[in-house]
């Protein structure tokens, strides 16, 4: 669990500085305050010409390297762990047996360039150079890794949580076009952050610190990722593999325990069968939802046919707030901890269930897979229409893929955003196929995974971010594509006898249909149930614990939510949403409407100075 906030003093260097950042490092513990029963371990970093950043970490459970590394006054700092870069920095010849932060950071300072190119997302480096002390800040290739950059009303700072700006003082204001194009197609594109005066790092940047001002570089990796090469389909496939592979068994060496994402789908297959053919030491496969779910099915499938053991976890109703106002408490946590970026519907059970927010595991996952599958190829009918529709029909089908609940006045402003992305996707001459993966990759997986890659406070390793497999991707048979060949092929080579377990949309969809329908069915008796079961807790004392499915837990809460909504005259979400589609749209919006109304909530606590 990290938290990073970075600015400069106007004090320069004075003593003035370090008392500002001490000032700064309390009230940064007194705004996430309320995620902690025990405060997390702060740190004030110091820089040249009045560079100063506050760091706050609870450690990884089970994990064996630090995220700080200090040599006198020189220290450097990581923000997410980057598994192959210890590879690559000993492919260079660079000697880390004495820890490996501080050596990349030199290496960094020297030529940034091939350890951009060369190291996995998402990853962020922040050091003081001990050579000229002045600091140095590095994302990585993709900008995978959350890094916010603050600039309005002449101040500026960097953090990688929204809500840590208001540390400094620093108003935390909602920016109502990039909520309008958020409530549209759930993430923010391009650099969008969806708060005023902020944005998130451009890909492959570097900024160097200086007197006055700072030295801002960009490196793009991407067009090499990208580029499409002369590979055959069993060299992508070895390629990829070999990569995938040995960013695992890297990371491996460093854990005392993991777990292994298994939820069916082949993105997760393919981590999981690394951990299988690898025998890595305490790695368990896990997967999260009912036995009865139709992909738990599958994972426990794949488990039998791989003679591994498979941990299944449904926390069960202790983890659904008993009230309006535990749900609401809920929601404000984790807009707190991740400013409204991943799926609002999971917000319902942050922190519900234990006292605080922990170090966290380490855990592999299938995040940055899906790219490379014809996603939107297929759902737009690439091949059915002519090429110069593809824009539009993308456009057309992200606008209309969820209910829009945003004033009609946005509209041209969602749909021109959308087709901005689509034009940087189109860039260097990119068409049909290879536009739409490079956009999937760039606007759904890094955004819109990447918010709820951060919304879990443990090591999120995510193999399938290698360059390696990004190449191979792009170098892959168009027409393969759309069948997910690749993916097949991969989880296959791990265990071979997972080929035989097909993951079918199709057929998964019709269960949940089936399912959502005997929902509506038994709606009215579900209601009396859960009221009947209430009464008989009060009258004897025991705590109340609904036994609902997810959107009959939304749907008991939602008359109440949208009233709460709608009680404020003066909203700051009436300029974005229009109230009467939320109140027509029933269960499918409530955890959008739960989220405004804990940002409000939220917002409102903070920059009212409250924790000053």
């Amino acid at each position: 669990m990290q938290i990073f906030l970075l600015w400069r003093s106007s004090a320069n260097d004075t003593p003035q500085a370090d008392i500002e950042a001490r000032q700064a490092a309390e009230r940064l513990l007194r705004i996430f305050s309320p995620l902690f029963a025990t405060p997390p371990s702060a740190r004030i970093l110091r820089g040249r010409h009045g560079m100063r950043a506050v760091y706050l970490e609870k450690p990884v459970e089970e994990w064996n390297l630090p995220y700080l590394e200090t040599r006198g006054e020189a220290w450097a700092l990581s923000l997410d762990y980057a598994p192959s870069a210890e590879r690559a920095l000993r492919s260079r010849g660079i000697d880390l047996s004495q820890g490996m932060l501080l050596p990349w950071s030199e290496a960094m300072e020297d030529d940034p360039e091939p350890y951009l190119r060369e190291i996995a997302p998402p990853f962020g480096l922040v050091w003081r150079s001990a050579r000229t002390g002045k600091l140095h800040l590095a994302n990585d290739g993709l900008g995978g890794v959350q890094l916010f950059e603050y600039s309005r009303n002449n101040r500026w700072a960097i953090a990688n949580r929204m809500m840590a700006f208001a540390a400094l003082g620093l108003p935390v204001e909602l920016e109502p076009a990039d909520w309008a194009v958020r409530l549209t197609c759930d993430w923010f594109p391009q650099d969008r952050a969806g708060y005023r005066g902020v944005r998130m790092l451009d890909p492959g940047t570097v900024i160097r610190f200086d007197e006055e001002q700072m030295e801002r570089r960009r490196f793009d990796s991407l067009s090499d990722w990208t580029a499409r090469r002369d590979w055959t389909m069993r060299e992508c496939e070895e390629r990829a593999w070999e990569a995938i592979r040995a960013t695992i068994v890297d990371a491996s060496k460093h854990w005392t325990r993991a777990i292994a994402g298994l939820t069916g789908g082949y993105d997760s297959r393919i981590t999981a069968s690394v951990a299988v053919r690898e025998r890595l030491p305490n790695c368990d496969l896990y997967v999260r939802g009912r036995r009865t779910n139709p992909e738990t099915r599958i994972s426990a499938e794949l488990a039998e046919k791989a003679g591994a053991k498979l941990v299944v976890d449904w926390p069960g109703s202790r983890y659904v707030p008993e009230s309006l106002e535990a749900l609401l408490r809920n929601v404000e946590k984790a807009v707190l901890w991740q400013a409204g970026y991943p799926d609002p519907t999971s917000y319902y059970g942050f922190l519900n269930g234990t006292r605080e927010l922990r170090g966290g595991n380490v855990v592999l996952t299938g995040e940055y897979g899906g790219v490379g599958r014809g996603y939107y190829a297929e759902r737009i009918h690439l091949r059915k229409n002519p090429l110069w529709r593809m824009e539009a029909n993308l456009i057309r089908f992200l606008a209309s893929a969820k209910p829009f609940l945003v004033r009609s006045r946005w509209r041209s402003h969602v749909r021109e955003t959308l087709l901005q992305s689509m034009r940087e996707a189109k860039a260097g001459g990119r068409q049909g196929d290879d536009a739409l993966e490079y956009f999937m990759l760039m606007e759904r997986i890094r955004r819109f995974n990447g918010g709820g890659h951060y919304f879990a406070p443990g090591l999120m390793l995510s193999p399938l971010a290698e360059p390696d497999f990004f190449r191979a991707i792009f170098s892959y048979p168009i027409r393969e594509r759309q069948t997910g060949r690749l993916y097949k092929k991969l989880a296959a080579i791990g265990v071979p006898s997972w080929a035989k377990v097909q993951y079918l949309k199709k057929q998964l969809k019709r269960e949940e249909r089936a399912a959502h329908r005997e929902m509506r069915s038994r709606r009215p008796w579900v209601f009396r149930r859960e009221k009947l079961r209430q009464s008989i807790c009060q009258i004897a004392g025991r705590p109340y614990f609904p036994e609902l499915t997810l959107n009959e837990y939304w749907q008991t809460m939602g008359a109440a939510l949208i009233d709460e909504l709608l009680k404020r005259e003066e909203d700051p979400w009436s300029e974005v949403l229009d109230m009467k589609l939320v109140k027509n749209r029933g269960y499918w919006v409530l955890g959008h409407v739960a989220m405004a109304i804990g940002l409000n909530r939220t917002l409102a606590r903070i920059n009212a100075r409250q924790i000053a």
